[in-house]
């Protein structure tokens, strides 16, 4: 495996680098079934790919796999393009001097994520000085409005207890991209689990706490899959779950029941 100051040099924002013809692992040039040079290659797109990747990043746990979940992130940030960025930042006057203060050398943790809220909305065609929470609610009741299917929630903004790590992993991933490696990832919205990596998403709970309690599954097995509803957001299987009654892998009250009879 390459150390981090090689692999540093080895994504794809190099100039040397073509994303229509390199691949996207090793930078080699690469060839698709229609030419005649390079390796074989196939276009992937599916989230399968996108999963994989971020996998493959949290498991290397090194410069590298954080530059490259830095990059995912920014690209898929609640369905705003790089385009739609680079848009703004040539034609708004206002846009260019809010994300200045992601250049800077001396952070402030309240004002960067002040800022970058205010890119956010700026971004989303928001009225200023709105906040984040307001906006994501304005944007909610337009599609449900207008919409014949349900709201993907994940087209909406974000919150602002959500965006606030997303804005401080931002500042971290433009430091180190500026060369400024003397930050640490925990104090800029990362934590450690399992020695590894791991973006946080927020520190709320994903719902009021009355809505958290109607949320049940009706799981046969274990519980221990995505297909489970309750591990699917983030909750524990409960009494109030229609086959496991919280007594399934996916129940905290069971783990630590476990702890103790290990202890004893």
């Amino acid at each position: 495996m390459m150390d981090d100051q090689e692999n540093s040099r080895r994504l794809r924002s190099e100039e040397n680098f073509n994303i229509k013809s390199d691949c996207l692992f090793c930078t080699n040039y690469a060839k698709s079934n229609k030419k005649k040079r390079g390796g074989d290659v196939w276009d992937v797109k599916t989230l399968d790919f996108q999963d994989t990747i971020i996998r493959k990043c949290k498991e290397r746990n090194d410069l590298w796999g954080i530059a490259v979940l830095g990059r995912i992130e920014h690209i898929i940030i609640y369905g705003l393009s790089k385009e739609a960025v680079l848009k703004l930042f040539r034609t708004s006057s206002e846009f260019r001097p809010v994300i200045e203060i992601f250049n800077g050398a001396e952070p402030d943790k309240n004002e960067i994520s002040t800022r970058g809220e205010q890119a956010l909305i700026l971004l989303n065609n928001g009225i200023p000085l709105e906040g984040l929470d307001i906006l994501r609610f304005r944007k909610f009741t337009q599609k449900v409005c207008t919409s014949k299917t349900s709201v993907q929630v994940e087209t909406l903004p974000p919150t602002t207890a959500a965006f606030l790590y997303h804005t401080l992993r931002t500042y971290l991933q433009t430091q180190i991209w500026l060369g400024n490696n003397e930050l640490n990832p925990v104090d800029w919205g990362w934590e450690v689990t399992n020695n590894k990596l791991y973006p946080i998403r927020t520190h709320l709970l994903p719902a009021p706490e009355p809505l958290l309690k109607v949320v049940r599954c009706n799981c046969r097995q274990n519980c221990d899959s995505k297909r489970c509803t309750c591990r699917k957001h983030g909750l524990d299987c409960s009494q109030g779950c229609g086959a496991c009654r919280g007594t399934c892998s996916n129940s905290s009250a069971l783990n630590e029941n476990d702890d103790d009879v290990s202890e004893n």
